[in-house]
């Protein structure tokens, strides 16, 4: 027994046990408080990105706990470089000097709430998933409410945060003890720090986390939280100009400190959201958009699986939605259901491989229909990383003429670590859709793959197969009747020759149909580096095959990217893109090549006085018969952004884009006020000129104003 009890401390986390205080603590960014004094603290952060081990710059992180919050103070001195830590907007400090702090709170080593604060004190947050996310670059969708100050002197910089119990889930119970990960990034020269000293050479990130507690906290009874916006616009039409009028109202409801009920009308989802540029000459597959809309971020971690069953942005345009997200032990429970007033079509229509059309939900599907889609979430989460899951989603199409059609998906998934560095996933599930005609499509898909991680050496393969019959009309399936395998391995060098790290791979992919054919494969070798002087460089090179409406095309491509920061206010990317490619855009089989096509990116992003903001960026794609053959089409696509800073809650943006394809320029102003995420105000003025015609396509002016609050 004395052995067992030996061990058994031997191997405990680090912790910190936070301090009690009832002061009023005063978020300015001194630390000037007298229970800072005696706060639990940690500090000796080490390195994990590019070198594993190295000591980092003195960072001292100090917790206080009160009824209603989780204190943090951190002050961290100067390292070698200078520091980059401007006014900007929230949500866009990754790569200014910051500290974070992530909150394992359920301490199941799959999720944690990361609170991230540049050293003036500009918010960002997010959800870290293990496996979906990186340390320093995880989600940032996720918005909480949080209050931080920071202040830059000639030593370093300090930073205060509170963090109310009421913006993060944990569970019942008067005392608590969370994971806890601190960490800083240091821009110049790049860095990521963290405490507990990491390695990987393990299976999981939030297995290796220290300890927050214990300490008591006050568990929430019922807890209320309401978000009306209003978005309002006139636009010019020939007629004139046309005002219009949406507004919209979110309601959270809390039920002590691990039940959450989400109710919305008419989610905003205005200019100020809108979606970022992507070229769309040439596609094969559907545009994947990032979803914005409040709603369906909150515990969207919970109901993500390994098959893309569920994707928000195929509610287009929802009227209303209800969602609830519980936990109870190790038992986390998630259900949603929207209503949305113009639904999608499926995004398989077809067999890419042969061009035979495939039974589904297209257009005719759901024209003048509307559509409810429903979720429900089931994981356990015993801990150490280990998680089963099981999921049931089901989307109605409501016809004018008062026809139901239903597709329905459910199955299980599991995450099991073990050997310390090694980590299984599976996932299984089944799907029936009704059809126009009356007819059931039913069909399963499944999913597996087993990762190693490693300081050295890192390496995954995995395997996946969708049937002909298997449809996620909730969800984003680019194609069916397909079995795939892959496989990668990378190496990874540190301080070696002029390199901070060299970080060479390969992989490889083949992909089949329900017959056995061939329909894809691509082997190749990449690489990343980062020279002494921070210059971070990847690119890989690889053969590819692929059967597209019943022809093969055999080709290569070269990809890349580069940037480089000439000085501590500046950076300079270039991206590229060469190689053959199918005319995807083929209107008849006899114009259905093997053409080549290539693309850069380039741009320019420039800080001032650390309130002003530029970003120039050029992108241009062509795409060509042969390499010095006739061009099918050219997109010079030249975009400048203008932001100024007021404060970090005032800002003023301009932008202006030029597309040649689509031969329009749009410009952009908004006066932005942002106290957190929900209480804002925004005024704007949008153009798109149409070049072709001399005339602007449209303009309007718009404005949006919400209101958070929190009884």
């Amino acid at each position: 027994m004395l052995w067992f009890c030996w061990v058994e401390l031997l191997w405990a986390a680090p912790s910190v046990v936070p301090s009690e205080t009832s002061d009023d603590i005063v978020i300015d960014g001194q630390l000037n408080e007298a229970a800072w004094a005696t706060a639990g603290s940690v500090d000796g952060l080490v390195m994990i990105e590019p070198k594993q081990g190295e000591p980092g710059p003195p960072t001292v992180f100090r917790f206080l706990v009160d009824d209603n919050n989780v204190y943090v103070g951190v002050r961290a001195t100067k390292g070698t470089g200078a520091l980059f830590a401007p006014i900007s907007p929230r949500d866009g400090v990754l790569f200014h000097d910051f500290v974070q702090v992530m909150f394992d709170t359920w301490q199941d080593g799959r999720r944690a709430f990361a609170f991230r604060v540049n050293a003036r004190g500009v918010q960002e947050d997010g959800v870290y998933v293990e496996d979906e996310s990186g340390l320093w670059m995880h989600d940032t969708a996720w918005d909480g409410v949080f209050r931080s100050a920071g202040v830059v002197d000639d030593e370093g910089y300090t930073v205060e945060m509170a963090v109310p119990l009421r913006s993060v889930r944990y569970p019942t119970g008067d005392s608590q003890a969370w994971n806890l990960i601190c960490m800083r990034f240091t821009p110049n020269p790049w860095g990521v720090y963290t405490w507990p000293a990491l390695t990987h050479d393990a299976s999981g990130t939030l297995q290796q986390a220290g300890l927050l507690g214990p300490f008591a906290a006050r568990n929430a009874g019922v807890r209320f939280e309401f978000l009306p916006t209003l978005t309002g616009a006139l636009t010019q039409l020939p007629t004139g100009w046309k005002p219009t009028g949406e507004p919209g109202l979110g309601v959270k409801m809390g039920l002590g400190s691990a039940v959450t009920v989400d109710l919305t009308a008419n989610p905003d989802f205005s200019q100020i959201e809108a979606d970022d540029f992507q070229v769309t000459a040439n596609l094969k597959y559907p545009l994947y958009l990032e979803e914005k809309r409040p709603f369906f971020l909150e515990g969207a971690d919970l109901f993500s699986s390994p098959i893309s069953v569920f994707y928000s942005r195929a509610v287009v345009d929802p009227l209303g939605a209800a969602k609830l997200t519980a936990r109870a032990g190790k038992l986390s429970v998630g259900a949603l259901s929207a209503w949305d007033e113009t639904p999608a079509a499926s995004t398989i229509g077809f067999d890419y491989a042969t061009g035979d059309a495939l039974p589904g939900w297209d257009g005719a599907t759901v024209r003048d229909a509307g559509a409810v889609t429903s979720l429900a979430r089931l994981r356990l989460d015993p801990g150490d990383g280990l998680g089963f899951g099981g999921m049931f989603a089901d989307k109605e199409i409501v016809r004018a003429n008062g026809v139901v059609l239903a597709n329905r998906v459910g199955g299980v998934d599991a995450t099991v670590p073990f050997a310390d560095r090694y980590q299984s996933s599976a996932a299984l599930l089944y799907s029936a859709t009704e059809l126009l005609d009356g007819s059931l499509l039913t069909g399963p898909a499944w999913r597996g793959s087993l990762e190693r991680e490693g300081e050295v050496w890192q390496a995954d393969v995995g395997v996946q197969g969708i049937s002909k019959g298997f449809r996620a009309e909730s969800g984003f399936i680019e194609e069916v009747d397909r079995v795939g395998a892959g496989m990668e391995s990378t190496w990874n060098a540190t301080e070696f020759g002029p390199f901070r790290f060299l970080k060479p791979g390969v992989e490889a992919e083949g992909v089949i149909d329900g017959l056995g054919t061939p329909v894809g494969g691509y082997l190749g070798t990449a690489v990343e580096m980062m020279f002494q002087n921070d210059i971070f460089v990847e690119s890989s090179a690889g053969l590819t095959h692929e059967r597209f409406i019943g022809k093969e095309f055999v080709g290569w491509g070269v990809d890349g990217f580069a940037v480089v920061d000439p000085t501590t206010t500046s950076m300079i990317w270039l991206g590229w893109d060469v190689g053959t490619q199918p005319h995807y855009d083929a209107e008849t089989v006899q114009d259905l090549f093997n053409g080549f096509q290539w693309g850069v990116e380039t741009g320019v992003a420039l800080t001032v006085f650390g309130r002003v903001s530029t970003e120039t960026n050029v992108v241009i794609e062509t795409f060509r018969r042969s390499a010095f053959g006739e061009g099918v089409y050219t997109t010079v696509v030249p975009s400048e952004t203008l932001s100024i800073n007021l404060s970090r809650e005032f800002s003023v943006r301009w932008r202006a884009q030029w597309d040649s394809f689509d031969e329009v320029v749009q410009n952009s102003v908004l006066l932005g006020w942002q106290r957190n995420y929900g209480t804002v105000a925004y005024l704007g003025y949008d153009e798109t000129f149409d070049l072709a015609d001399g005339e602007a396509e449209s303009r309007s002016l718009f404005a949006k104003v919400g209101l958070l609050w929190r009884p």
